[in-house]
């Protein structure tokens, strides 16, 4: 396997509570789950 493309700092997990950025992702791909499967995303 090559890891010379591999970054030097070791990766860091976190939950997504702690990053505004995991935040942000776990919600669109919500509402593209939503837009695929036709399903409004309010209740009118």
């Amino acid at each position: 396997m090559d890891m010379k493309n591999m970054p030097e700092q070791p990766l860091v997990f976190q939950s997504g509570t702690q990053s505004a950025g995991l935040e942000l992702v776990d919600l669109y791909l919500w509402i593209f789950k939503r837009f695929m499967e036709g399903k409004e995303l309010t209740r009118r």
